[in-house]
């Protein structure tokens, strides 16, 4: 996974613009004198074509590159990173998610009356759980934290008030969570 700054990425994909207009238009332009069929229409009609796409390519790759902001935290298969800058882009290979910095709060449920806090020290557990159900993945690939804690977490409690398991092997179950129990 590759992350840039915004400035940064803005900065490389204009000059990728501006060389593969350059490199166009040189190779547009040879190729009508070579035909024989150069006029100066032909030759301004096709440089404001060109520049229709190379602008429409670089609107393209701006929109559909994942961005993240301060506080979110990017997700792949080898690794997780939060993010220090204001905002950033992401470039990856495989597949990778993103938890919005307001899901890497503590969260807070009542059970039988107690109060149990979690605090989820990694976020990578979450990937392989987002590759395989995509029940937890938002329509902008962000995980949902809160399904996750509601839907796993706490079915793992309820075995505990069945007494099915002790409260040990659920915190050996998730060791990515910091639970504490009030």
């Amino acid at each position: 996974m590759v992350i840039l700054s915004e400035g940064w990425f803005q900065f490389i994909i204009i000059g990728i613009s501006i060389a593969l207009l350059a490199v166009t238009l040189v190779i547009v332009h040879r190729s009508i004198q070579k035909k024989g069929v150069y006029t100066k229409a032909r030759e301004r009609t096709s440089s404001f074509l060109v520049f229709i796409t190379v602008l429409t390519l670089y609107f393209v790759m701006s929109v559909f590159t994942p961005s993240a902001y301060g506080g979110d935290v990017l997700i792949a298969s080898d690794r997780e990173q939060r993010v220090e800058n204001e905002q950033v882009r992401y470039i990856h290979l495989s597949s990778a998610f993103r938890v919005h910095a307001i899901d890497t709060r503590d969260y807070t449920r009542d059970i039988q009356g107690r109060t149990v806090d979690f605090r989820i020290q990694s976020f990578q557990p979450l990937y392989e759980l987002a590759e395989k159900d995509e029940a937890y993945v938002r329509s902008d690939g962000t995980i949902n934290v809160s399904a996750y804690i509601d839907n796993v977490v706490l079915s793992a409690f309820e075995q505990l008030q069945a007494e099915e398991v002790t409260l040990t092997q659920v915190r050996e179950s998730f060791p990515h969570i910091e639970m504490s129990i009030e």
